[in-house]
């Protein structure tokens, strides 16, 4: 059903995403009213734009028309308070000065307006100047979701400008804060001239003089990172790091346009036989992971999440890798990191993570409406998630009991029970897929009920899907970047080591499912990368997207001398 047919609604002026008119090719697109929220995300060439159709999201698909973007802010009126955009292909700032309402300075055409927060626009309002008429006093622009009405040309509304002794007013029915001037010639821009806005992320040491118990031990995920971790019930010296707001959102948006593109590569994996075999994936499996994929797309998005990890230098940020089926490093951020802040009386800006758990709830009571089983194996670390999500799912209503191992029987119909009769339907999985396809493929002892039997069932219903095996396979990297050639985020990846590395330094990495006897080990060449590095610590930000939701990340570092020493520190974010 197309969004204009759908969303055509007596309360609307005009149909949702009707064409309203276009300037400099960019085509601004009817919100309905001004009241609607479609809550729909847009992407333009896997860009993020924003929600469909606010005013930013016009804003942001014009200016990625002249290949700059801006980090992400809470509302329009925040935009007055940004001071350089990026061009998205490599990164390279440049500047965007305000200039109030008042000014000796006029508007100028491709400048942008930025309206004050009002009854009328509660989020405040931006539109793009198309024209600037300083003879006959009026500027035009092109904007959403104002009037959300058609277009008399090229712009969507002409505007008073007034000239008072040399100072420029431009006289709406709400109140502006000025317009922005873009310096578009980037490759002119003195780079080292931003210096300021080029090192976002600090490292800092706090010296800790108490002992104060701090964490829980009766909570298994506090109790499980106090076991990798205890020194920190100690006093010392201590690493913590901020991260200046721009970096941090522009995290959040890195994260939404990463996880558009993860899908659109699995998309293709899943619809190719030739990329499955390459993935390393034994042919048995192809026909359950598509229709997992099929259901997902189905089902609106039923999956949880997954950890992107990123690596940065500078405003330079790279996705490096995704573990698509695991919660360990959400339920530490969730549970630790505000607490390990306190520990250390670092109460600054705030912390990346707070909405973690608020999206998680959210979710999911989306794909849960009613008893669920919580399905693990014996490990320490996966019996401390598994109470977590139990925790999660009671904060949803919703009643469930953790299964640990086989703990459970089947029927001969092919119903699965819990040791109290009752029948499973919905399970949270906390196995790794992997180890479940093994399961499969090993040889059956008679009689036996293996946990492949319980969660390759077409009898109930699985979080998370089983088209995570895609997702979290490495060799996903060459095919995003098929699809997406020098994206600003990626970082190249080939299947082969090219002839012509262009200066670049490719390492190999494998993949492929070393647990299956019917896979094929494989390598793809990726580019490497240079991250951050403090005093011999590197640290990797670690981001939950829940579902298609910015929700937060948090801090891992790694040790030079010990890439498995990984560690979530103290990290809060602070105003530019």
């Amino acid at each position: 059903m197309q969004e204009d047919e759908e969303y055509n609604r007596e309360d609307f002026v005009t149909p949702f995403a009707r064409v309203l008119g276009s300037y400099q090719g960019v085509d601004g697109k009817s919100n309905g009213s001004d009241r609607h929220f479609s809550g729909i995300q847009n992407f333009v060439n896997d860009l993020y734009t924003g929600y469909k159709y606010q005013c930013v999201e016009y804003a942001r698909r014009w200016l990625l028309s002249k290949g700059l973007e801006f980090y992400s802010v809470p509302l329009a009126a925040h935009i007055w308070h940004i001071r350089f955009l990026e061009r998205y292909s490599d990164g390279k700032a440049t500047p965007i000065n305000p200039v109030s309402n008042g000014s000796t300075s006029p508007p100028v055409p491709d400048s942008i307006l930025i309206w004050k927060i009002a009854e009328d626009v509660p989020c405040g309002h931006i539109a793009v100047v198309t024209e600037v008429n300083l003879s006959e006093n009026y500027i035009r622009i092109a904007e959403q979701n104002m009037k959300n009405d058609y277009w008399p040309g090229n712009y969507a509304r002409q505007i008073p400008l007034e000239n008072v002794d040399g100072h420029y007013w431009i006289r709406d029915e709400d109140e502006l804060y000025g317009w922005m001037i873009i310096d578009f010639d980037v490759d002119h821009v003195d780079q080292q001239a931003l210096d300021k806005i080029n090192h976002p992320v600090k490292k800092h040491t706090k010296e800790v003089t108490h002992d104060n118990p701090w964490l829980d031990l009766n909570d298994p995920i506090e109790a499980y990172y106090y076991e990798k971790t205890g020194k920190f019930m100690n006093s010392g010296t201590f690493n913590y790091f901020t991260i200046e707001e721009h970096l941090a959102y522009k995290v959040l948006y890195a994260t939404m346009e990463c996880s558009f593109m993860l899908n659109r590569a699995t998309n293709k994996v899943v619809n190719s036989p030739e990329l499955m075999e390459k993935f390393g994936l034994p042919q048995w499996t192809w026909d359950m992971i598509k229709d997992s994929w099929n259901f997902y797309w189905n089902s609106k998005g039923k999956t949880i999440t997954g950890r992107l990890e990123f690596a940065f230098k500078g405003r330079n940020v790279k996705l490096v890798d995704f573990y698509g089926d695991t919660l360990y490093g959400l339920a530490e951020a969730v549970k630790i990191q505000d607490k390990l802040a306190g520990h250390l009386d670092c109460t600054m800006g705030d912390s990346p993570s707070v909405k973690l758990k608020e999206g998680l709830i959210t979710h999911v009571k989306s794909c849960f409406k009613d008893f669920v089983h919580i399905c693990t194996d014996s490990k320490q670390e996966h019996l401390s998630i598994a109470h977590f999500i139990q925790n999660i799912i009671r904060e949803c209503g919703l009643d469930s009991k953790i299964l640990v191992d086989l703990d459970f029987s089947k029927d001969t119909e092919g119903n699965f029970y819990d040791q109290q009769g009752v029948q499973i339907k919905s399970i949270w999985k906390i196995w790794d897929w992997e180890t479940v396809l093994a399961d499969y493929e090993n040889p059956r002892q008679e009689n036996e009920v293996k946990i492949s039997d319980l969660l390759l069932s077409k009898n109930v219903f699985v979080l998370e899907p089983l088209w995570k095996l895609v997702t979290s396979n490495r060799a996903l990297k060459a095919v995003m970047n098929e699809i997406n050639p020098n994206h600003g985020y990626l970082l190249d990846a080939k299947w082969d080591l090219p002839l012509d590395t262009q200066g670049k330094n490719y390492l190999p990495l494998q993949c492929g499912y070393k647990k299956l006897s019917s896979s094929q080990e494989h390598t793809i060449y990726v580019e490497e990368f240079l991250s951050e590095e403090f005093e011999g610590i590197k640290p990797i930000i670690c981001s939950w997207p829940v579902a298609r939701y910015l929700t937060g990340f948090s801090l891992d570092t790694k040790s030079f001398d010990d890439q498995n020493d990984r560690q979530l520190v103290c990290c809060r974010i602070i105003g530019d």
